[in-house]
């Protein structure tokens, strides 16, 4: 979907349970139905110009073999008046932007065909004038069924060109009984035109909503196939696809910076305190990390058990090695107790940094290159971070374990 405007899918199957929707969608969804739809129909526009106003002039030859006497007037409106009117009707429909207003837009091409007709038709008293109201059936077929205008809009250019047509009927000189037969005549036709709109309006927004169904479906299928059930983190097949859209595949590369982190001593945190405890930790651990790495635009995936990476595009080392600290500084924050670990009396963390003109090409050897500055961070003791010309960071004296109300707790 185009939109910022996000359908959920018990938005869309709460709207299908409703008779409502058949004529109007609830405002969200409205919008990106009428978004939807507004493209579709600017295509088919762009279309039916031409085809549209060679059809209607060629209909001057019926107002020629009809009545010749005005065949004049007839001509200077079709050619000095509708044609250029529908030009101007095209331009603005291509110059406004909401919904509704290009409906409006479509909805003036009938009722100034229409009205053209029927002052051909008010101009004469001929007997052959008569024919000319069953033009106007014709008007609204096209305005219902070709067009397929929105229910609305229908409704009210129907109703438009029905008073037009009132309105001239009303002071023509006819027998009344072919004023009879084109009212039955016009009436039906409208009825019959306005019944198919609607049915193709709910076939439309029917539609609408089961393509919008099956999409939020795939996104949602598509989304969680690419993060880590645990974490909520992006996971491996993520982190490829991110890198392929993030990165140039040839040329001079992109600026790039890539932290790998390990949790200090996790295999030791879940034989002492048992797996939950160490699923509880990783989840706590990602989501500080993908809080903090917002502040630095980067972005945090699950690299492996107890290993996470974060990318940091169009930064530098010293961006990174200040990202890396303050999420190492954030492990240690978080006061999770590790009565095992060698380097803390809480859960710490390692990382590695590395940063480079980095291609899709290159990718794998900016992580190898943060996997063995990480390496270098464990080497030197853990809970620290190792730049990719070793620089290290200090790290303050170790702090002892504080329990909340003689409690050991995950914060």
């Amino acid at each position: 979907m185009p939109s910022g405007t996000q359908a959920t899918l018990s938005d869309i199957e709460d709207t299908l349970s409703r008779k409502g929707w058949r004529t109007v969608f609830p405002p969200h969804l409205e919008q990106l139905y009428q978004e939807d739809v507004g493209k579709v129909r600017a295509r088919a526009v762009k279309r039916a110009l031409v085809p549209t106003i060679i059809i209607y002039n060629l209909l001057l030859i019926t107002d020629v073999a009809l009545l010749p006497q005005t065949a004049h007037v007839a001509a200077f409106l079709h050619f000095a008046v509708v044609t250029p009117g529908l030009f101007l009707l095209y331009f603005l429909y291509f110059r406004v932007s909401g919904f509704l207003q290009r409906q409006v837009a479509e909805a003036a091409i009938p009722v100034l065909i229409c009205a053209q007709t029927l002052t051909v038709m008010a101009l004469n008293d001929a007997p052959n004038a008569g024919y000319y109201q069953y033009f106007v059936p014709l008007i609204l077929l096209f305005s219902n069924v070709n067009q397929r205008l929105d229910t609305r809009i229908a409704n009210v250019t129907s109703t438009v060109i029905l008073l037009l047509y009132a309105a001239v009927l009303y002071f023509q000189v006819m027998p009344p009984e072919q004023k009879l037969a084109g009212v039955s005549f016009i009436l039906v036709s409208s009825y019959l035109g306005l019944s198919a709109n609607l049915r193709a309006q709910h076939d439309a927004r029917y539609g609408f909503l089961f393509r919008l169904r099956e999409n939020v479906r795939l996104q949602a299928a598509e989304t969680e196939a690419m993060q880590d059930p645990m974490t909520g983190l992006g996971n491996r097949r993520h982190l490829a696809s991110f890198a392929r859209e993030l990165l140039p595949a040839d040329g001079e590369g992109r600026a790039l910076s890539a932290i790998l982190m390990d949790i200090d001593f996790f295999k030791a945190f879940n034989d002492r305190y048992g797996h939950g405890c160490g699923d509880d930790c990783l989840k706590a651990v990602a989501d500080m990390l993908d809080r903090t790495v917002k502040g630095f635009k980067g972005t945090a995936f699950r690299y492996g058990g107890e290993e996470f990476l974060i990318l940091l595009p169009d930064s530098d080392k010293t961006i990174a090695l200040g990202c890396a600290e303050a999420v190492r500084m954030a492990v240690e924050d978080l006061a999770i107790e590790h009565g095992s670990s060698q380097a803390s009396p809480f859960v710490t963390a390692s990382l590695g940094v590395s940063s480079g003109m980095v291609t899709v090409d290159t990718f794998q050897l900016l992580i190898a290159s943060a996997d063995a500055a990480l390496y270098a961070a464990k080497a030197g003791g853990r809970n620290r971070v190792m730049g990719p010309d070793g620089e290290s960071t200090k790290i303050a004296e170790p702090r002892q374990p504080v329990l909340l109300h003689g409690r050991r707790v995950l914060h």
